[in-house]
């Protein structure tokens, strides 16, 4: 129970959604489907006492019996036809189709003979409520006057009129509130389903804002992805494409102890254009990554804003955002001229010291006229 309970606060939106959505239409559908009024009447089914003495018992009975015939006589074509003579104003109009007659007839009527009485209860539906009441007297006619030809009965069985037509105000079909709710307790079964058995499901409206500031990181995955993109898109050198795998592997480390002597112990290589060959070059100087404590020491040194200035919290987030990415940024570039600054003074020297060397042939013609005396 906790579990679903858990699973219910975790997709709250789902069940909302859910729910409201069956309970909007459920209220819509009942709103425009045509409103009916309704008009009830009570029949009362009488057996008279016959010369020789029926006794009560049997009297009711037979009287149950033709309340029983008569509550589905009402349904019939020919009831319909002798409702249709009263004298009453009535301006329900029926079509000639005999099926189409006989459906909608149905639909208009309802009848229920409660047990052990000989009472009929009958119900009309009908568009307007001075409609329903004249259907009602019309059958409470057709059966007090024309209701000898149902029940065979003659003169020893009346029908009476015991109740109405007692016509209500308000519409009876559709129940709107009745409806609404049901809709809304199918939506509260419908999203428990939902959330119990689909637990991937789910309908986000109103999805959370995530802001990343500067200062949060700190991780090293952030480190990573931040120096592993400026790097491919800064560094350059002017003899060439920098190569090598250490610079790379250096910029993925969060902080400077982390991967200096990594740098002390492995080189890497530079391909100079102009001498075209590759030579390896040691570092001694490592690159240095701007930790998050010295940018909030910086940031808190700057002058804050006028106070009469209207603040809009989101956009100054942002603006801050993007400017210390623009001084991370510039940061890492000056920090990579140095760099190709110091690898030019490593190359110019190396140079130097390459041309001042002798070579073999000095060294042996030197060494040769040191031994015959001829050396000055």
């Amino acid at each position: 129970m906790l579990d679903f309970l858990k699973k219910v606060k975790k997709q709250w939106q789902t069940v909302g959604v859910i729910i409201f959505s069956t309970t909007a239409v459920a209220f819509s559908v009942s709103a425009f489907l045509p409103v009916k009024y309704l008009s009830e009447i009570g029949i009362l089914v009488i057996q008279k006492q016959t010369i020789n003495k029926v006794d009560a018992f049997s009297a009711a009975k037979s009287a149950e019996y033709l309340s029983e015939i008569l509550s589905q006589v009402v349904y019939s074509q020919a009831f319909l036809e002798d409702v249709l003579v009263a004298p009453y104003e009535n301006k329900t109009v029926f079509p000639n189709d005999i099926t189409r007659r006989e459906l909608i007839w149905k639909k208009m009527v309802e009848t229920k003979k409660i047990n052990n009485t000989g009472i009929i209860k009958i119900k009309i539906y009908a568009n307007s409520k001075k409609e329903a009441e004249a259907m009602a007297q019309s059958v409470a006619w057709a059966l007090s006057v024309r209701g000898h030809k149902y029940h065979g009965g003659g003169q020893w069985v009346k029908i009476v009129t015991i109740d109405g037509p007692a016509t209500r105000d308000f519409p009876a079909k559709p129940n709107l509130w009745l409806n609404t709710l049901l809709g809304f307790l199918l939506g509260i079964l419908g999203a428990g389903a939902v959330v119990y058995f689909l637990e991937d499901f789910n309908l986000t409206i109103f999805p959370k804002k995530r802001i990343i500031k500067a200062e949060s990181l700190s991780s090293k995955s952030d480190f990573q992805k931040t120096g592993s993109a400026i790097a491919r898109d800064l560094v350059f050198l002017q003899g060439g494409r920098l190569s090598g795998k250490l610079l790379k592997k250096a910029l993925n480390y969060s902080s400077e102890e982390d991967y200096r002597p990594f740098i002390k112990k492995t080189p890497f290589s530079c391909t100079d254009l102009s001498l075209k060959k590759e030579k390896l070059l040691p570092i001694e100087e490592s690159v240095r990554v701007i930790r998050p404590e010295e940018e909030s020491i910086s940031e808190a040194k700057k002058v804050p804003p006028p106070d009469n200035l209207p603040i809009f919290q989101e956009e100054l987030t942002t603006k801050k955002t993007s400017e210390k990415k623009e001084e991370k940024k510039a940061d890492e570039i000056l920090q990579l001229k140095e760099m190709n600054k110091l690898l030019e003074q490593k190359m110019t020297t190396t140079r130097r010291s390459e041309e001042d060397e002798p070579s073999e042939e000095e060294v042996r013609e030197r060494l040769n006229k040191l031994l015959r005396g001829d050396m000055e």
